[in-house]
């Protein structure tokens, strides 16, 4: 059991390191996929990740889930703010989006710029720096535990980062989630919703449901797609 398990990680790391290349950090994919161009002309860019497979159902959560008039948030907008950066084309709402590494809210902004699109883009530190309260709050959360994180990025010769400032989501995958969970009611309307993104590899669907109802919150529905192992998960308070 423990050498397919041991298998299965390194099938999956492999997985992680081509999809990296040609398919999510193609500018043409991600102008066809989400209609936003990526392209940075004056500030330069870590990485050049542009979206993962989570991005992908948080894409289809988001339209289902946003409607025009409304006030929406996102945590953790990433390098690029892809989500956003779509959102802002899709539907005319009060945007705002927060992140808590300096360099990535200025190519944020750039990208938001060079799309020609009204977004609010904050440095914080999750709710730090934001004020009153959102109909939706989203977020791609960091999910891949400690141990997976830190073997990734040893093979490509860097070091893991941690909870919002990275995919390195602690030792079990579920620190940056329950962190999430705790804080995020508290800047939600009545009848909002929040809507994280995970992936069940890392992050078991049956433990996500355990910790929604452990916070007295309630699993609204799940978007996803047959063969992509994460999910975008939209709950509210009330049934």
């Amino acid at each position: 059991m423990q050498k397919a398990a041991s298998i299965n990680t390194r099938l999956l790391k492999i997985a992680f390191q081509w999809g990296r290349g040609p398919v999510m950090s193609s500018k043409l994919l991600t102008r066809a996929i989400f209609g936003v161009d990526p392209t940075l002309r004056r500030n330069k860019a870590r990485d050049k990740f542009f979206w993962d497979i989570t991005t992908l159902n948080l894409k289809k959560a988001l339209l289902i889930h946003v409607r025009d008039g409304q006030r929406v948030l996102e945590i953790g907008s990433g390098e690029y703010g892809i989500l956003t950066v779509f959102l802002a084309k899709k539907r005319k709402i009060d945007l705002t989006a927060v992140e808590i590494v300096p360099s990535f809210v200025d190519t944020c902004r750039e990208i938001a710029e060079n799309n020609r699109v009204n977004v609010r883009i904050i440095e914080s530190n999750m709710f730090e720096n934001v004020q009153g309260s959102f109909d939706v709050i989203f977020w791609n959360l960091p999910y891949v535990p400690t141990d997976f994180g830190a073997g990734f990025y040893k093979s490509k010769g860097g070091s893991p980062t941690f909870g919002p400032e990275g995919w390195h989501g602690g030792p079990t995958g579920f620190e940056p989630f329950d962190l999430f969970l705790k804080e995020a009611p508290k800047a939600l309307n009545d009848n909002g919703k929040l809507i994280a993104g995970l992936n069940t590899y890392f992050t078991p669907k049956s433990r996500i449901l355990e910790m929604i109802q452990g916070r007295g919150l309630f699993l609204n529905s799940v978007c996803g797609s047959a063969f992509n192992p994460s999910k975008a998960f939209v709950i509210t308070k009330r049934p």
